[in-house]
């Protein structure tokens, strides 16, 4: 299976890396290196906010 992944932050590489590891051929593509950036499009800050102490 070929897949391609667009955006190489954090998310996109933990999706590339899971990917090969279960035999894709993967291509990761991105204007900067991997894993430099954060994923501007997560809903992740939805678990994180707003908890009781």
């Amino acid at each position: 299976m070929k897949i391609a992944v667009i955006g190489a932050g954090v998310i996109g590489v933990s999706i590339a890396a899971e990917a090969a590891a279960r035999g894709a051929d993967v291509m990761l593509i991105d204007k900067n290196a991997p894993g430099s950036g954060t994923s501007s499009i997560t809903y992740a800050w939805v678990n994180s906010n707003g908890k009781e102490p």
